[in-house]
């Protein structure tokens, strides 16, 4: 199986070009070694080629916005054996499908401090429940090489699992591969707020200053991440993620593959004849699959983190999800509910407000004597009715008693009439 996806475009002087996200399934041949892309313009004809090397996932850059491309993946061995072309697909960039795309799905890699190359006097510490690194000793040479692969060319942030009870065990020396060595702060500064310090273990993010994240541009393919010790300070686990919003917790799974829904696809109204799209934000260890389901059937062609309904009818109206799976772990979203109006009725809504005490008042046209029955609902699965009400003047008002703060809320009203 090939897929792709768009990513955001970058500037070139005199045309628009896009960068695109490619991954496929492994080959099983044990002897298999690398793998190359090929892609052109014409089907079946590829005029170029890259080797992206024992990977199941890569990004190409200079698509050209608007052009229809045809691309194709083989895998080959070191003893100059190439497989046929798997199957091809086409696409075509542009700036819309990647602004719809980007960052609808984010990488994470997980590592476990204890499992990276100490210098001594940097140890292995333990306690029956964790166990982590630290060095006592205010030796220069005390350091845990934490060796990883980057699955993608991207930015990435550094989340750490720490324990730092006070402003003199709070703080690293970090560097990644060969680049200028900076201090970790646990609390983004050298001496943190006196409320941030407590006993166990907290999750920290590698920062300039508090609330600036330090950004690691790299590169796909393997890096070392090397603490280095500064105050005794411990570190149990790291999390390296792209994206900048994620933030870990300790439920977070410690190995194996794992697939987290950032955003889930909310619930849309609409009106017969407009077009209606879902996306979903995942952050997962591994490259992804999709395909969104209407009710319990496949949606056809619909294998991307955003769905797109052009021309909706009342037919569409109904409950969306999307299954996300790597190659041994899948996830679902919670369901996305369409509700799709079957058409204009007696009367049409022109203002809603409610205000903070939950007073609702709507202003409607098209009618001033038709009974109108009032829903609400914050979900649109369950719906509660307010009551009934004759327009008076073109407006409706009644009291929403499941109104409260900053909740957000749907309304439906009803004439009963088809």
């Amino acid at each position: 199986m090939l897929a792709l996806l768009a990513l955001p475009a970058f500037g070139r002087s005199s045309q628009t070009v896009g960068r695109v996200r490619f991954s496929w399934d492994p080959n099983p041949e044990p002897i298999v070694t690398g793998y190359k892309i090929h892609w052109g313009t014409e089907s079946g004809v590829y005029t170029e080629s890259v080797d992206v090397g024992n990977v199941t996932e890569a990004v190409i850059q200079d698509f050209f916005e608007g052009v229809e491309f045809y691309a194709a993946i083989t895998a080959y061995a070191d003893t100059g054996e190439e497989s046929d072309y798997s199957e091809e697909i086409r696409f075509v960039w542009t700036a819309e499908s990647a602004a719809a795309n980007d960052r609808s799905t984010d990488r994470m890699v997980l590592i476990e401090a204890e499992d990276g190359s100490l210098t001594a006097p940097m140890a292995i510490g333990n306690d029956g429940e964790t166990a982590w690194i630290e060095s006592t000793l205010d030796y220069a040479a005390a350091a845990a090489d934490l060796s990883f692969e980057a699955p993608l060319n991207a930015d990435y942030y550094v989340w750490c699992r720490v324990q730092a009870p006070d402003s003199a065990h709070d703080s690293f020396r970090v560097a990644i591969d060969s680049e200028t060595e900076a201090v970790y702060h646990v609390h983004g500064q050298e001496a943190g707020p006196a409320s941030a310090y407590a006993p166990g273990w907290i999750w920290s993010r590698i920062e300039i200053s508090p609330g600036q994240p330090r950004t690691y541009p790299l590169e796909a393919g393997t890096h070392t991440l090397r603490f280095r010790h500064r105050e005794p300070t411990l570190l149990d686990r790291v999390v390296i993620v792209t994206d900048p919003d994620f933030v870990p917790d300790d439920a977070l799974p410690r190995q194996g593959e794992v697939i987290l829904f950032s955003q889930q696809p909310g619930s849309r109204f609409a009106s017969e004849g407009a077009s209606v799209s879902f996306t979903a934000r995942v952050t997962s260890t591994h490259a992804l699959t999709y395909q969104w389901f209407s009710g319990s059937g496949e949606i056809a062609g619909a294998t991307s983190p955003t769905l797109e309904l052009k021309g909706v009818t009342a037919a569409d109206s109904g409950s969306y999800t999307l299954l996300v799976s790597s190659p041994s772990a899948f996830a679902e979203s919670a369901p996305a509910e369409l509700l799709v109006s079957d058409g204009p009725g007696g009367f049409r809504i022109e203002t809603l407000d409610v205000s903070s005490g939950g007073q609702l008042t709507i202003q409607v046209g098209g009618t001033d004597s038709t009974a109108i029955d009032v829903f609400a609902s914050t979900d649109l699965r369950s719906w509660t009715r307010l009551g009934t009400a004759t327009p008076v003047g073109g407006q409706i008002t009644l009291q929403d008693p499941t109104a409260a703060g900053r909740q957000q809320r749907f309304y439906r009203l009803d004439d009963g009439q088809p």
